[in-house]
């Protein structure tokens, strides 16, 4: 890294560094989200997102998850999202 940005730049990047979050937050939930409005079952989300029912009902639980909406009409030239 100091070859291609500079000893300096590397040293500042280095620094900035310790201040991120060692983990990286995932989707899953929301992802969760939208299968449910698409019609899947608790059980069929959390098999393919590798959770338990439990985790998917306690995010079903959530005030965001009641946020989402179901689109009024389906355009069926639009590719699905996920």
């Amino acid at each position: 890294m100091a070859e291609e940005f500079g000893i300096e730049r590397a040293a500042e990047i280095a620094r900035t560094a310790e201040h991120l979050p060692r983990r990286v937050p995932l989707a899953k939930e929301w992802i969760a989200a939208v299968w449910s409005n698409q019609g899947l079952t608790d059980a069929e989300i959390a098999r393919r997102l590798h959770v338990t029912d439990v985790t998917v009902r306690a995010w079903r639980a959530k005030k965001p998850w009641r946020g989402l909406r179901k689109a009024k009409s389906a355009d069926p030239r639009q590719l699905p999202l996920i």
